[in-house]
Formats: structure tokens, C-alpha cells, sequence
């Protein structure tokens, strides 16, 4: 496995709906700075792929987002 998981618990939902024991799969690059600013959070419905396997593949996938 390489991706760690964080567990929620149930989590309602805004329709009252309960979800029992979602989790968070996620994967970290590099590491966070003293202040913690250079944090990136990216779903991968994002990207449409679930291909963030390399700091590479996670760049390439960034590039291709929307910009505001």
C-alpha cells in the first residue's frame, strides 16, 4: 500500500445522510514547511485520474487544473 488512510469515523452529510466508517486515502510529497503553507490538496475528481503515483505524475495533473 502505498497511501495512508485516515479514518472519520460516521460522517452525516449536509442531507442527513450518515456514512459509517468513511476514511481518507491520501498520499504526501516532499515535506511541510515550518509554517505549513506549502500544502496542496487535490481531490483527484479533480484530475478526472487517480494517477498521482509520482511527484511528477501529481505536477502534470496540477498543470491541467483550471486556473481562478
Amino acid at each position: 500500500m502505498d497511501y495512508e488512510i485516515f479514518e472519520l469515523g460516521s460522517v452525516t452529510l449536509q442531507s442527513g445522510v450518515t456514512l459509517p466508517h468513511a476514511f481518507l486515502a491520501f498520499k504526501t510529497y516532499g515535506t511541510l514547511n515550518q509554517d505549513k503553507s506549502n500544502v496542496v490538496v487535490y481531490p483527484t475528481a479533480f484530475g478526472d485520474t487517480q494517477d498521482t503515483s509520482t511527484p511528477e505524475a501529481l505536477a502534470t495533473s496540477l498543470q491541467a487544473l483550471p486556473r481562478a
